[in-house]
C-alpha cells in the first residue's frame, strides 16, 4: 500500500509536469512558426474562477486577421495555468456574444484592441491550431 501511495505521490505530479512543458514546446514552435509578436499591454481580468492575466500577442501571419493572446489563468498565487485566446480587431457584441456559447471560453470581454476570447483549456500547439480553424 506504501509503494502504491508513493508511486500517485510521484507519478501524478510528474505526469502534469510533462504534459505541460510538452505543450508549451509545441506552442513556442507554433509561435515561431506561424506568428509574429503584437504590441500589447499586459491585461488582468477577473473571471468566475480567478483571473485571467493576457500578457502577449502575436499577430497571424496567414492572414486570418485575428491575433494570438497568450496568458495565464490564475486560481490562487501559486496555481495557475498558461492560456491561450483570439483577438479580433473590431470584434464587436455579436462577435462576442457568439464565442460566450461555446462551453471552453472563460473570457469574452471588449478590450482596447478589439474582441478578446480566452479559452480554458491548457495552451497548446493543437489548441490554437484549432481556435484559428474554427
Amino acid at each position: 500500500m506504501a509503494v502504491l501511495a508513493l508511486c500517485v505521490a510521484i507519478g501524478v505530479p510528474l505526469y502534469y509536469a510533462i504534459r505541460k512543458r510538452s505543450a508549451a514546446r509545441g506552442l513556442a514552435a507554433l509561435i515561431q512558426e506561424r506568428f509574429r509578436p503584437r504590441a500589447w499591454t499586459p491585461l488582468e481580468i477577473k473571471v468566475a474562477r480567478g483571473r485571467v492575466r493576457c500578457l502577449e500577442a502575436y499577430d497571424d501571419t496567414r492572414g486570418s486577421g485575428l491575433a494570438l493572446v497568450t496568458g495565464q489563468w490564475v486560481f490562487t498565487p501559486r496555481s495557475f495555468i498558461r492560456v491561450a485566446g483570439l483577438l479580433k480587431p473590431g470584434g464587436g457584441a455579436e462577435w462576442l456574444a457568439h464565442m460566450r456559447k461555446r462551453a471552453d471560453v472563460i473570457l469574452a470581454e471588449t478590450v482596447p484592441s478589439g474582441g478578446l476570447v480566452m479559452f480554458g483549456g491548457l495552451a497548446s500547439r493543437r489548441l490554437v491550431e484549432k481556435m484559428f480553424s474554427a
